[in-house]
Order: C-alpha cells, then structure tokens, then sequence
C-alpha cells in the first residue's frame, strides 16, 4: 500500500547490496514436518544458491559488519 511512496528504484548496478541482503532465512525446531509443510512455498533453491556464494565472497575477503563489502549473485538460466 506503500507504491505512491515510492519515487525511484535503484538497480543492483546502482547501489550494490551488501551480500546477502533482503534474503530472508527461516528456523525450524527440527522434526516440525506441518511448520516445514507451512514455510515451503517461501524456499527458492535459486536464490539460497545465490545467498550461499555471496556469503563464501563474504567470508573470502573478511567480510563483517565493519567492512563495507557488497556482492550480488544472479542465476542466469540456471547457472551461478
């Protein structure tokens, strides 16, 4: 209900996102088959693949919340 708020859309080439960024992970206690039946719509295998190489670029360089780093993985059809 926001839209009209909105005045322009920055581009990952614009403003590269922190890796990671605006990815949204989900806890489970283990064995919970009815909330993991729930949150599996919300899984997409794509981008997980991608959050996971952002983090190793992450962690690869000494990436922490004290060094300004960002990295923005794409699947491009179906490869990293």
């Amino acid at each position: 209900g926001l839209e009209d708020r909105i005045r322009s859309v920055l581009t990952a080439e614009q403003s590269l996102p922190a890796p990671g960024q605006g990815a949204l992970g989900i806890e489970l206690v283990a064995g919970d088959a009815a909330m993991a039946a729930v949150v599996a719509p919300l899984d997409d295998p794509g981008t997980a693949h991608c959050v996971k190489a952002e983090r190793a670029f992450s962690r690869a360089l000494g990436g922490s919340c004290q060094v300004p780093l960002g990295g923005y993985a794409v699947m491009e059809e179906g490869k990293l």
